[in-house]
């Protein structure tokens, strides 16, 4: 069985193999879609069955899916019902979960934001050393402390999806103003995306609304763009694109979300109206608690609603400037301007500190800017006296 949306004649743009690096930096200013060239040789293919079905779809084979986790690990489902619009929420077992997605009693069930890759250990050649380098240019999943205790992001922000025919995510941004994307390993998805500048008006109508599909005629109103993703392929959503999607088949996918250079900036924008809102949330509460305590309390409600904190970018800001100058230690590279071809493979093995270096000297205008690199995010989050004191 097939669900669907409406369509709309606006697509997303699709790019093969020969995608370079700079041309991805240059689609970036909207959703993109990659073809399944850049996920060949990846490890999926063991948790799907030989034969194709009558989606033309080769589904996930439930025995082999099972054989590399535990059936009995607790995960969290939702549950959509298509007839009041309503969500709920729960817990089960990876096996009954799956058990209860071959049942047609429990339509619209989804484990969602399950950190498979983490908890069960799936190593890095399954398919993560096989992406291509602008999606591993990612200070929260893919750097040398990701894994540790040391983290500031408390973990990495890599999911597995695994939801029924007619299971669906409602219309959202990606937390933290964060790039995702999502590789679609069985199953057919379909996409709608609200153009970014559309985002205002849309909000201005409808200021509650979590579903396109309640408004007839609304992809022709604001011009709503689709994608209907096919297995293989990966879809890339930039910063701050309101999204929903829906699982038109049974449908397994792999979740990424990414700060890097290219949204650092609008992340602490965002954490910054956010640290503000909460300070403003618990006035009431500051002249009765001393600073320390009500610092604690700002920290926890500000990480409760935007998953991450001041004093937590700070310290990823300043892991990753330590990390890169340890590296680029006693290197001319810095000094030198952009080169013309963007592909050099020096920019490709530095290049998040080139890109950085260009905003900075942009946004803040020092002679010294390239020797300071992170100092602009630092500068945003720790204020403009340089000093830590978030809650004075």
């Amino acid at each position: 069985m097939q669900y669907e949306w409406p369509r709309s004649e606006k697509r997303l743009k699709t790019f093969s193999r020969d995608l370079t690096d700079i041309d991805f930096i240059r689609s970036l200013k909207e959703p993109i879609v990659l073809n399944p060239e850049f996920t060949t040789g990846f490890g999926f293919d063991r948790w799907l069955a030989q034969e194709t079905n009558s989606n033309d779809v080769r589904p996930v084979d439930y025995d082999k899916f099972l054989s590399d986790f535990d059936p009995f690990h607790e995960v969290s489902i939702e549950r959509y019902d298509e007839e009041t619009g309503k969500q709920t929420f729960g817990k089960t077992t990876l096996g009954n979960f799956v058990e209860n997605l071959q049942n047609p009693d429990y339509r619209g069930l989804y484990l969602k934001d399950w950190h498979a890759q983490r908890e069960f250990k799936i190593p890095p050649d399954f398919y993560e050393d096989k992406l291509p380098y602008f999606m591993r240019m990612d200070w929260i999943n893919f750097e040398k402390w990701t894994m540790g205790q040391e983290n500031p992001v408390n973990g990495d922000y890599k999911f597995v999806y695994f939801g029924s025919a007619g299971s669906r995510t409602l219309l959202h941004y990606d937390v933290f103003r964060s790039f995702s994307w999502s590789l679609n390993i069985s199953g057919i998805k379909h996409w709608l995306f609200l153009p970014i500048e559309k985002t205002t008006e849309f909000f201005k109508k409808y200021p509650e609304e979590t579903d396109f599909t309640r408004h007839p005629g609304i992809v022709e109103e604001f011009g709503l763009i689709e994608h209907i993703q096919s297995p293989g392929e990966i879809v890339i959503v930039p910063p701050g694109w309101y999204h929903q999607v829906l699982n038109m088949t049974e449908c397994l996918s792999v979740n990424h979300n990414t700060i890097n250079v290219f949204n650092v900036i609008g992340v602490c924008l965002e954490l910054q109206e956010r640290f503000l809102a909460v300070l403003k949330e618990l006035e009431d509460q500051k002249e009765l608690r001393d600073p320390s305590d009500f610092a604690d309390v700002v920290e926890m409600v500000l990480n409760s609603d935007y998953r991450i904190t001041k004093k937590r970018m700070l310290k990823l800001a300043q892991m990753i400037e330590t990390d890169r100058k340890k590296e680029l230690k006693n290197s001319v590279f810095l000094e030198q301007e952009p080169p013309q071809d963007i592909e050099d493979p020096d920019f490709w093995t530095n290049g998040d500190f080139m890109i950085l270096k260009s905003i900075v000297g942009f946004r803040c205008g020092c002679p010294f800017s390239e020797k300071h690199l992170l100092q602009i995010v630092i500068r945003k989050i720790v204020q403009d006296n340089g000093d830590f004191e978030f809650y004075g």
